[in-house]
C-alpha cells in the first residue's frame, strides 16, 4: 500500500508491503519432499518512508525488511536421498537502513 502526501517541505511517500505464502515446497528430491523439512509457511513485512524535496533534487528513504524477523527455509542442498541429511538455506533476517540520493 503506497500513498503520496504533498507538503510544504516536499513529498512524503510511505509504503507498506506484506506477503504470506502457505505450505511452500522448497524440496529437491522425493525424500526431502516427503520429510517435510523444506515445507512451511512464509510471511514477510516491509516498510519504507521516503521524503522528496520540493525541487525533486533530494530523496531520503528509511526502510526495513522482514520486520517480524520471520525465519523460514528458502532452499538448501538435496542430500536426503543420497546421505539422509539436509542442508538448509534461510531467508535474510530483519534489515533496516537509510538511503539518500541527489539528482543534478
Amino acid at each position: 500500500m503506497q500513498y503520496n502526501w504533498e507538503t510544504s517541505v516536499g513529498l512524503i511517500t510511505p509504503l507498506l508491503t506484506w506477503s504470506y505464502r502457505t505450505e511452500v515446497e522448497n524440496c529437491f528430491d522425493q525424500s526431502s519432499c516427503e520429510s517435510g523439512i523444506y515445507r512451511g509457511d512464509q510471511e514477510s513485512l516491509g516498510a519504507r518512508l521516503t521524503w522528496t524535496s520540493p525541487e525533486e533534487q533530494w530523496r531520503i528513504t528509511a526502510y526495513g525488511t522482514n520486520l517480524t524477523d520471520e525465519r523460514y527455509v528458502i532452499g538448501g542442498v538435496p542430500l536426503v536421498d543420497v546421505l539422509e541429511t539436509a542442508g538448509k538455506q534461510y531467508n535474510l533476517p530483519r534489515m533496516y537502513g537509510i538511503e539518500a540520493a541527489f539528482t543534478w
